[in-house]
């Protein structure tokens, strides 16, 4: 089995054609084409989970394991988004990747994705898996056609702050990201969080020019400018 086809067996849901019409959009699909609309959802960290994008799906959704998602990551172009018809992306890019989709996959005769919803949004990084755009969308202007692809048309969902739709559901799920990293504050010292974020701190604080590490120095009360167990 193909690494996508694992991902597939986890990340894959069926919707029907009106359930779709909640990503702001109508049915997708052509008038008189008559058949469930499928749609993918990839995500790699809990910021956004599938199951807000529609209510009724045919089959239960999970994470699929890291192991899955590195391989999967290193194989795209995907012709399973392509002939899907709503792909939903929610992914940490932090190294190049493969794209999951580009212009020329778009090309296939196979094509039936027109709602791409990327919750990403790394339109400026060049490292973008989702290289067919170049700008975000809004609330008030939701979604932005994508030149070229006309049979079926092609829009994108890319607002930047999409987890702001749902402020309950995303609040809950950031707290409980965040909580168990603040009940270890006051073992800041010892705790993995706490100690890499202060070494990471004291890395970048390290590379400021002269003037501002001066300044933090007198803020801290340090000769080296180093987050201190008094600070």
């Amino acid at each position: 089995m193909r690494p996508w086809e694992v991902y597939r067996a986890t990340q894959v849901k069926i919707y029907s054609s009106k359930t779709c019409a909640q990503l702001w959009r109508p049915d997708p699909r052509p008038q008189g084409v008559n058949h469930e609309c499928l749609l993918l959802v990839l995500w790699a960290v809990a910021v956004v989970a599938p199951s807000i994008f529609a209510s009724k799906p045919a089959y239960r959704t999970k994470t699929s394991s890291n192991g899955t998602y590195q391989r999967l990551r290193r194989a795209g172009p995907f012709e399973e988004i392509v002939e899907s018809d709503v792909f939903v992306t929610s992914i940490y890019l932090s190294e190049p990747i493969a794209p999951f989709i580009n212009k020329e996959s778009l090309s296939s005769p196979k094509r039936n994705l027109s709602v791409l919803c990327d919750v990403s949004c790394d339109t400026t990084n060049p490292h973008n898996p989702i290289p067919i755009y170049d700008e975000n969308s809004t609330f008030k202007t939701p979604t932005l056609p994508v030149p070229g692809f006309e049979n079926p048309p092609l829009c994108v969902i890319s607002i930047d702050h999409l987890p702001s739709l749902l402020p309950r559901e995303a609040s809950e799920a950031f707290s409980q990201a965040l909580l168990p990293s603040l009940l270890q504050l006051k073992e800041r010292k010892s705790a993995r969080v706490w100690k890499q974020a202060e070494e990471l701190f004291n890395e970048k604080v390290s590379t400021l020019p002269e003037v501002m590490t001066g300044a933090w120095k007198k803020i801290t009360g340090t000769e080296t400018g180093e987050v201190n167990g008094s600070t």
